[in-house]
């Protein structure tokens, strides 16, 4: 198991970047709940996958809702700071069971067209 932080579990379980390390910190929390590596176009399905297993193994966060609109950045940090006094700053996460793999290049060509996404094979 690792630990993770409250705003990066809380920006994966709702789709809304609380995490105070940031966009980095939520990327490596979906890659640890995914059991290897999810590239960044295909963080949202990733995302929208694995959430339901996060919640799983913590059914409290289900009732964490962010505000619909922070203020500014410092409304942010204290809502936070509400939740982790509320549930503590930081949790054992554990990868989903059978974890979440696609072809990272596959995902591009569906995502983008073939017309936008050039694939350069190296030996």
């Amino acid at each position: 198991m690792t630990a993770f932080h409250l705003g990066d579990m809380i920006s994966v379980s709702t789709g809304r970047l609380v995490a105070p390390g940031g966009f980095a910190d939520v990327h490596r929390l979906v890659e640890h709940l995914a059991g290897g590596p999810v590239w960044t176009h295909q963080l949202p399905d990733a995302t929208d996958a694995l959430a339901p297993g996060l919640i799983g193994q913590h059914p409290w966060l289900a009732g964490i809702r962010p505000p619909e609109k922070f203020a500014d950045e410092a409304h942010i940090w204290r809502w936070l700071d509400e939740q982790i006094t509320r549930y503590g700053e930081h949790h054992e996460v554990t990868p989903v069971e059978g974890g979440w793999a696609r072809n990272p290049i596959t995902d591009l060509l569906a995502r983008f067209g073939p017309d936008r996404v050039i694939v350069v094979e190296t030996p």
